[in-house]
């Protein structure tokens, strides 16, 4: 039985060869696998009614909640004002989506966020020189100042 798998994993290419035995593996084990073109599919079975989209940049991923649940209410926090900007364009018309220009964190206060060339890396932690050689086209960053509240502060206003 060994030499078969053997002479059979010397038949697939390396890559193919990998794959095919992981999955073969967890097909053993009861699981599968496969790539899916909407990882965030599985939130449909759950009874979702409200969605936080904290740090939300331009709104890439309350596009994708409104896609797949088309009846929740989300509610985005953006502090950068050139992302909130485009975050608000892309939801206008929506009844169901609500913006804020403000950061969510452990105080409320006026801080400094460091703004990123590549808004989406843009972060109130510092930019590490490991993000910066593993991503050379998101090395500039300028610190802006930004509005912080606790979620507990945001949901009493």
């Amino acid at each position: 039985m060994i030499a078969h798998i053997r002479r059979m994993l010397r038949v697939l290419e390396p890559r193919a060869r990998t794959t095919s035995v992981v999955h073969g593996l967890l097909k053993g084990a009861g699981l599968d696998v496969h790539r899916s073109r909407e990882p965030l599919r599985f939130l449909r079975a759950y009874p979702i009614r409200t969605v936080l989209d904290i740090g939300a940049n331009e709104g890439q991923f309350a596009a994708t909640v409104r896609r797949l649940l088309p009846d929740v209410e989300i509610h985005s926090f953006e502090p950068l004002s050139e992302p909130f900007s485009k975050l608000e364009r892309r939801q206008s018309g929506d009844r169901r989506f609500f913006a804020y220009p403000l950061a969510l964190g452990e105080s409320e206060a006026e801080v400094f966020m460091d703004q990123n060339e590549f808004t989406p890396s843009s972060s109130l932690m510092p930019c590490t020189e490991l993000h910066r050689t593993e991503f050379p086209f998101a090395r500039e960053t300028a610190p802006r100042r930004i509005r912080m509240t606790t979620l507990d502060r945001w949901r009493a206003d």
